[in-house]
């Protein structure tokens, strides 16, 4: 500091070191500018707001598509039911399709200009299952329901896009909020599915879909004011590291956990998310008490959402998760345990619950496996092979329901939460090292 810069033991109000001078408080490179670390969490919070109300709409279409979708299939389809369930599995191969060719897109054009593309296809894929039911075409159906599949790939990566920026407490806080923007979501999309059904009585379910326009429209105009945020130095440094090979980072034990814990969480859950509602109906309900039972599911996947990652911080990885797995059993014996109206409702919000915990705790362990520059190609490659999995899952669903029943179904979460709870504990000497 110079004696010019000095009025009086003072610094002068116009000096470049002054309160809003380039190096001030206040200015661009101070703590509080938008070049400062400050700045870096106000543009973030920001981002986190947007993303979150983006989610809220934009997402709303995943638990629309899984409360009717199945039905939707159902009533399309002749005497033979078998394949009731394939328009849900085309929705969840949209995510798998879409996830890797998403996240490249986006490490080109941004983040922006990856979500509104994103949310035009889910508008138009509403579009496109709008007309197909119309015309009674279960293979327009389906592959409308596959588009906007595609949609919500570019959905899932706000979770990702909350947790790139910031200091790293406002990071994992970031993607719980962006995840409880779902609570929005599954009340909007259920409650559109319920309220716009017969909108073209009497061809049902084609008003849901064309509801689902609106809140893509609405998604999209949210996302106009998300604001690009600037690489940090500390990442600017690192992305002069060449970026690794996929083969590399896949083969580390931390991502092997992460892959197994969040696949096997989201295996069970589309397992029996997608049967319950066609067994609800062959138990006597209404479309409407089991798309008010798939809503109910959802608020309890999304609910917790607003502390996860603050639990995450303060207990670690490895408790949320298995706190997760062990609620999918807890889901699955509620189920078997009768066919009231109560037992597939508190199944399903144990489930949805148990889906929060294993499957958040696993995103957000991934992202400990890798570079920033290097989080497009993981992210997309994580997303790709989570909804892989995923999509066989929703098609066995609707073998099992109509081959074997509801019990059948439930039988499988078992082995498959197993197979996740034998991975963590495989690990967890590994999580006491790494302190995370």
């Amino acid at each position: 500091m110079t004696n010019a810069d000095e009025k009086d033991g003072q610094i002068a109000p116009g000096s470049p070191n002054g309160p809003n001078g380039p190096n001030g408080p206040n200015g661009p490179n101070g703590p509080n500018g938008p070049n400062g670390p400050n700045g870096d969490d106000a543009r973030a919070l920001h981002n986190i707001v947007v993303l979150t109300l983006a989610q809220s709409f934009n997402y709303a279409l995943a638990p629309l598509a899984v409360a009717i979708g199945g039905l939707t299939g159902s009533y399309l389809l002749g005497p033979d039911k078998t394949f009731a369930t394939l328009p849900i599995t085309c929705f969840v191969l949209g995510p798998l399709f879409g996830a890797l060719p998403a996240a490249l897109l986006m490490r080109r054009i941004g983040r922006r200009g990856g979500f509104l593309i994103g949310s035009a296809l889910g508008f138009f894929g509403c579009l496109f299952a709008t007309i197909a039911i119309l015309d009674g075409s279960f293979t327009g159906f389906c592959a409308a329901l596959g588009m906007i599949g595609v949609s919500i790939s570019f959905a899932q990566q706000y979770r990702f896009a909350a947790a790139d920026f910031g200091s790293p407490g406002l990071r994992t806080r970031g993607l719980s909020w962006v995840m409880g923007g779902g609570l929005i979501a599954a009340v909007l999309g259920p409650q559109t599915a319920i309220l716009l059904g017969d909108y073209f009585s009497p061809i049902l379910f084609a008003g849901s879909y064309a509801g689902g326009m609106a809140l893509s429209l609405i998604g999209f105009i949210v996302l106009l004011f998300l604001k690009p945020l600037p690489v940090s130095t500390g990442d600017t440094a690192k992305i002069e590291k060449p970026a690794r090979p996929l083969g590399e980072i896949v083969r580390q034990p931390l991502f092997l956990t992460a892959l197994a814990c969040a696949g096997t969480s989201y295996m069970s859950m589309t397992l029996v998310m997608t049967a319950a509602p066609i067994a609800m109906i062959f138990c006597g309900y209404s479309p409407e008490q089991s798309t008010t039972s798939i809503q109910f599911h959802v608020l309890a996947m999304f609910a917790p959402s607003f502390f996860t990652g603050s639990l995450i911080v303060r207990f670690g990885h490895a408790p949320v998760i298995a706190t997760g797995l062990i609620l999918f059993l807890v889901a699955a014996v509620i189920g078997a345990s009768g066919i009231d109206l109560s037992h597939f409702r508190l199944s399903l919000i144990a489930l949805g619950l148990a889906w929060n915990f294993g499957y958040i705790g696993g995103t957000s362990l991934v992202t400990k496996t890798y570079e920033p520059h290097e989080r497009s190609k993981v992210q997309g490659l994580f997303d790709s092979l989570v909804f892989g999995s995923t999509a066989l899952m929703s098609l066995l669903s609707g073998v099992l329901i109509n081959a074997a029943g509801w019990q059948s179904v439930l039988a499988i979460v078992l082995p498959l939460i197993s197979l996740g709870g034998l991975v963590l504990w495989q690990s967890r000497a590994r999580f006491r090292r790494l302190a995370i």
